[in-house]
Parts: C-alpha cells; structure tokens; sequence
C-alpha cells in the first residue's frame, strides 16, 4: 500500500492474514476513526480519503467512528461504532445444475446452517447466510457462486439504508458528513449530532435518494 502522509495505519493487535489478505486493520489520524475487518482495503481507503478531504475544518475532538465489516466477520459490534457499514456477501446456485450428492458436503460444512435440502434440492437461507463461502469450496461440481455484495449502513445499532454499490455507499457517506459539516458545531460529537436531529429524520433525507429501504 503507498505511504500517504495524511493517513497512517495501526497495526491493531495482530494483523489477521487470509489468503494473502490483510483482513484487519484500522485507520486513526486527525478526527476519523475506522476500524476494518473486510479483506476490501480500497473501500477503507476511499472511506478514509473522502472523509479527511471533507472534513477538514471540524475539530480534532468531533472524531467519527466507523467501522467496516463483512457478514462472515466474528468481531462485528455495530453498537461500539457511530457508523457501521456490514458488507453482506451472499451465496446463489446454479438453478437446474445440483447432482443431488447423497450427503452434500456444502450442506454438512455451512457454519451458519443456512444451507439445507427441502424434498430434493439443496435451498440456501439468504438472512442465515453469513458469506464465509465454505458451502463454495466444498462443492465437488462447483454450482455455488457469491452473489454481488449488498452495504448495509447503521448509525448506532439502527439499520438506516441499504445499497448495492459502492458508488451508491459513498454517496450515503457524503450526506451523513454534509450533515456534520452544517452544524457540528452545535453538537461535542458526531453522536450527539445523530441523537439531536434523530436517526428517522436522516433515515427519510437518505430514502428520499435511495430506493425505499426494506428494512
């Protein structure tokens, strides 16, 4: 990764490698915070760059917290963060295409029991699944495939939009730090900022962008 002066990486207590992938890491200089346990680095970094670039005349006491996750992730609070981004990565199969093993080693190896036969075939429950991709590699015919990964953004605990790019996450993200930027000074942190003009009237200002949440 290149140095940048403006941006410096902590090693947070040990770095979790996976296939060749730094799979934790945070970022923690001037008044942002992010903390990531996804193997996407480039959507930290873009995170990160967008964040100091515009907000650079809030204090050093108004840090944003955020953190970035993956469904299949084990370390995942979204209550410990002011902004919490879940990459949710799904699995599909192959309609039509299942050789119905009689003891169907995806099915055996699901760590989320989100995989199971009903009559014949082999059903997938996508709010089970939690994208560790184990189902993928087990698979002798190689049927299974990830889906396109869905961002889902919380603000404190509370699930607000949910998009399917990351042109479309970035977006969000410059809405929430509009806000900031208006009025931080009225507010000692950006959480106080979310409970003074509350999460429902963001939720609304997000929703009338984005395509009605389904949540």
């Amino acid at each position: 990764m290149n140095n940048d002066k403006a941006m410096h990486i902590k090693e947070h207590n040990k770095l979790k490698i996976y296939n060749q992938h730094i799979k934790s890491f945070m970022y923690c200089t001037n008044n942002i915070y992010i903390y990531s346990v996804s193997e996407d680095v480039n959507l930290a970094n873009k995170i990160y760059k967008y964040i100091d670039k515009s907000t650079k005349k809030i204090k050093l006491n108004h840090r944003i917290n955020i953190s970035i996750s993956e469904s299949c992730s084990d370390n995942f609070d979204i209550n410990e963060y002011d902004l919490a981004i879940l990459i949710k990565k799904g699995v599909s199969m192959h309609k039509g295409m299942c050789f119905y093993c009689k003891t169907c080693p995806s099915i055996r190896n699901c760590k989320s029991r989100a995989m199971q036969r009903i009559c014949k075939d082999v059903c997938i429950d996508k709010e089970k699944c939690i994208g560790c991709g184990e189902c993928i590699k087990r698979c002798y015919f190689k049927i299974i495939e990830r889906d396109k990964p869905n961002y889902r953004i919380y603000i404190k605990s509370k699930l607000i939009v949910e998009v399917s790019t990351q042109k479309e996450l970035l977006e969000v993200i410059e809405i929430l730090v509009d806000f900031y930027k208006d009025i931080y000074d009225k507010y000692e942190s950006f959480t106080q900022m979310i409970n003074g003009i509350g999460i429902n009237y963001i939720t609304d200002a997000l929703n009338k962008k984005f395509i009605v949440n389904k949540y």
